[in-house]
């Protein structure tokens, strides 16, 4: 947990991620376009496409803010009034969200590259009486397909599973998962794994 997987190595006695191992299954949670890089010493990154590597996602520019006390989770932005897509409403989902603040707080969530700045001007638009607390950006947030994208993650999912290597999660299976969709794929996989 917590640490960069730069390689994962198979050995006679099984695989080694880092110095940690030997493991008889591998269940890869990172990003697929990774993986043929990170298995470059085992025979079955031979099996893998290059093209997986160009599989293309999309990032966030995020801004964390106070916000009016509400009833609702999410609201999405689809007006085109502001370039935001969506708020989620964190501090209404529990009060330990709210980071010691009088008020509620939201994630204002825009599609694509933005500067504080800007994203500080588009929040006037927005309802809640919002106040930046803090931002951020994400490179990638969500996966994008094109007509090739299925056959190719099944493809590489058929050949890794042959060497006992699981794919699991939105980046991993390149699939747009929300989280009850991610942990219902994990418990599947945990079925299966078992």
């Amino acid at each position: 947990m917590n640490t960069d997987v730069e390689q994962i190595e198979r050995k006679t006695d099984g695989y080694y991620i880092g110095s940690a191992g030997p493991f008889d299954k591998v269940v890869y949670t990172g990003d697929l376009r990774r993986l043929k890089k990170i298995l470059s010493s085992n025979e079955v990154s031979h099996q893998l496409s290059d093209h997986l590597a160009t599989l293309t996602s999309n990032g966030t520019s995020n801004i964390f803010c106070e916000t009016d006390p509400g009833d609702i989770s999410w609201l999405y932005l689809p007006d085109g009034t502001t370039r935001a897509h969506r708020i989620i409403y964190t501090g209404t989902f529990a009060p330990s969200n709210n980071r010691g603040s009088q008020r509620h707080t939201c994630v204002v969530e825009f599609s694509g590259d933005y500067s504080y700045d800007f994203m500080c001007e588009e929040i006037k638009k927005l309802p809640g009486n919002l106040n930046p607390l803090g931002w951020n950006q994400e490179p990638n947030s969500y996966i994008l397909h094109s007509p090739e994208t299925k056959a190719l993650v099944d493809e590489a999912r058929l050949k890794l599973k042959g060497d006992n290597i699981y794919l699991l999660g939105r980046f991993a299976e390149w699939e747009y998962y929300n989280m009850d969709k991610a942990i219902e794929a994990a418990m599947q996989l945990n079925k299966e794994l078992a």
